[in-house]
């Protein structure tokens, strides 16, 4: 028997593969899973992701930690999702995408809420195209890196530092 297909979890004191975690991931052809982050009692995974437990999940999903049960957050970006980040009631999804639904946000969307809802804010990154490889959090600010010339308006070389509530680059306001 296969067991989570494309992401297992492993009991931290065996190490045996926990069987009863089982998402079910399915890729893009040759391609993978670029990004897994925890947040609350969820696991958000990232990459070129086809499918999760059955459902089109194109590029980002979350499952239950403890069953790998497919969540209702589908946050479909329009490309593969490389980094993402949970803290307190936001998700950060950074890739290399132009779009998130309804949206036209370039490499990097804030979904916060019980719902995980798009964020009204955008950190406008500007670039050819434009790619978020990772993203972290450190007290009052998130720190972006990828391939980008610009964030919010300012130029930057491929790194920047928002300010958590304002997307605003940090030392600009």
């Amino acid at each position: 028997k296969q067991v989570g297909k494309g992401v297992v979890a492993v009991d931290a004191a065996t190490g045996a593969v926990v069987a009863a975690f089982a998402p079910n991931v399915t890729t893009l052809s040759g391609f993978a899973v670029n990004a897994l982050a925890v947040g609350g009692s969820d696991l958000f995974i990232g990459g070129t992701l086809d499918s999760v437990g059955g459902q089109p999940r194109p590029f980002a999903a979350a499952v239950a930690l403890t069953s790998g049960k497919v969540s209702a957050w589908d946050p479909r970006p329009a490309g593969p999702a490389r980094a993402i980040v949970a803290a307190g009631a936001s998700v950060w999804l950074g890739g290399a995408f132009f779009g998130a639904p309804s949206s036209n946000r370039a490499a990097l969307a804030r979904f916060d809420g019980p719902g995980l809802a798009l964020a009204a804010a955008d950190a406008a990154l500007e670039g050819a195209p434009a790619t978020v490889y990772a993203v972290a959090a450190a007290g009052a600010h998130w720190y972006i890196g990828g391939a980008f010339a610009k964030a919010g308006g300012v130029a930057v070389s491929n790194l920047a530092a928002v300010e958590q509530g304002s997307w605003t680059v940090a030392g600009t306001s």
